[in-house]
C-alpha cells in the first residue's frame, strides 16, 4: 500500500492487523519501501486471485469497452461521475444477464455485425427514395 491514496491508506492502516493470525513473516527493505510479508494459505492466496481478476475484468471493461482511458473528461466530479456512470451501465446489463460490453458501434439485434459491402447501403438508399 502506497501513500499517494491518503484516504484508502487510512482505511488499511486502521484495520484489525494485530488480531490476524500470521503462520510466518519476513521483513525486508526493498524499492526503497519496508516490506512486510505474510504466509498464506493456498485457499487464502486463491480467493485473493479471484477477487483481484474480478476487479480487472471490471477495469477492462470500463478501459476497453467504454473507452474509460480515452475520456477527456479531467475536472471536477466529472471522471467520478462518469467512472459511477459506466460501472452503473456494467451493473443493470450483468443484472439483466446480457453481455456487459456494448456491441459493436451500429449493431441492433435485427442488423447483427457482418461485412459492409457498399452495395447495402446503396440498396437502402434507393429503398428511401
Amino acid at each position: 500500500m502506497k501513500k499517494n491514496q491518503p484516504g484508502l491508506y487510512a482505511q488499511v492502516k486502521n484495520l484489525p492487523w494485530r488480531r490476524i493470525p500470521v503462520a510466518a513473516r519476513q521483513h525486508g527493505r526493498g524499492h526503497g519501501r519496508q516490506e512486510h510479508r505474510h504466509q498464506a494459505t493456498p485457499a487464502q492466496l486463491a480467493a485473493w486471485i479471484r477477487g483481484h481478476w474480478q476487479i480487472e475484468a471490471l477495469h477492462h471493461l470500463r478501459d476497453v469497452s467504454y473507452g474509460e482511458d480515452a475520456s477527456q473528461i479531467r475536472t471536477g466530479s466529472g471522471p467520478q461521475a462518469m467512472a459511477t456512470l459506466r460501472n452503473l451501465a456494467v451493473g443493470i446489463l450483468k443484472t439483466a444477464g446480457t453481455p456487459a460490453s456494448p456491441p459493436p458501434a451500429g449493431t441492433t439485434p435485427g442488423n447483427p455485425p457482418g461485412p459492409w459491402k457498399p452495395s447495402d447501403s446503396t440498396r437502402h438508399e434507393q429503398k428511401r427514395t
